[in-house]
């Protein structure tokens, strides 16, 4: 019989056997993810200030769930439209996420009723969380709004009891099945909508700035109904400006409601935003002062890491 080697590291067998300690948990760096590299601190730095330089103000519109597909279609009727756009969040079983009790989430259909693609010119990007489980029905509707997937951001909770634990026993569509081994994290995917070449289109992404790995903290603290680093990966990444956050979950019989909260240079539409002062013509007007495009400078884009020339 062939000897076998025990690497001693093979934290999914420990996990599936125990039940107790995360794989994602056993990552050392997960609360300083930069530390030991000084070029990419000094470009998130840079990036950090460009991005505020050129942000709008805090913008929240409080709209109830089932209103928030026409409140999408009267922006549309007003001439609104948003270059990046991020639909929903990732609350955790802790809250007993399900279609009946807790938190609200959105099914298949819904999703693809929002009118994601009347809001966005070309070209566009899009972001849409969903469960592990629940990738292809997220692509599904990325098609509907006439969006191609091109990649996803993939967010490992800490541990079983994060508030972030996707949901493991319910699914957001009735012909989704539950499956029998359940996914541990959450999926960002993003779509395109148009061309846009990483080489290229240097004014209007930003390639390499960030890994499509994000890790929670192992502080635990709570940071939103999304985490505060995809907003920071989505910013590095994209340097249109006009950006919206849908958030169509409702939380009002959730056990531990995360916040939803605004952001400098973001649109945040959801039941529970803690701000509730979105005027059309008055973020025209602060997108006209602020500009369409996040600026670079020249050392941002020395510093950053760039992609292979095709030969």
């Amino acid at each position: 019989m062939k000897e076998t080697f025990n690497f001693g590291n093979d934290y999914s067998d420990v996990f599936l056997h125990t039940q107790h300690t995360l794989p994602q948990s056993h990552v050392q760096n997960a609360a300083k993810p930069l530390e030991g590299y000084p070029r990419l601190q000094e470009l998130h730095r840079l990036k950090a200030e460009q991005v505020a330089l050129s942000a709008c103000k805090r913008f929240g519109s409080r709209t109830p769930q089932p209103q928030i597909q026409p409140k999408l279609e009267e922006w549309v009727k007003q001439g609104l439209e948003f270059d990046v756009v991020m639909v929903g969040g990732c609350p955790g079983d802790s809250n007993q996420c399900s279609l009946g009790n807790g938190v609200r989430l959105p099914t298949r259909d819904e999703l693809k009723g929002l009118p994601i693609g009347k809001l966005t010119p070309r070209p566009s990007i899009a972001f849409l969380w969903v469960p592990g489980s629940q990738v292809d029905m997220g692509r599904k509707v990325m098609e509907s709004w006439g969006f191609r997937r091109s990649e996803d951001v993939v967010f490992f909770p800490s541990s079983m009891s994060s508030v972030y634990y996707p949901p493991r026993a319910e699914s957001l569509s009735e012909s989704c099945p539950i499956p029998i081994v359940q996914a541990s994290t959450w999926h960002c995917i993003m779509g395109l909508k148009g061309t846009v070449r990483r080489s290229e289109d240097v004014h209007l992404i930003n390639c390499n700035v960030d890994t499509d790995v994000i890790v929670e903290s192992p502080d635990h603290v709570i940071q939103g109904i999304v985490p505060q680093s995809i907003f920071q990966v989505i910013e590095n990444f994209a340097l249109m400006n006009r950006r919206l956050h849908i958030v169509p979950i409702c939380q009002k019989q959730a056990e531990k409601p995360l916040p939803v909260m605004t952001r400098p240079g973001w649109v945040i539409l959801s039941p529970d935003v803690l701000l509730n002062n979105f005027s059309p013509k008055e973020y025209n007007e602060e997108i006209a002062k602020v500009g369409k495009l996040v600026s670079i400078t020249e050392e941002i884009d020395k510093l950053r890491p760039k992609s292979p020339k095709n030969e």
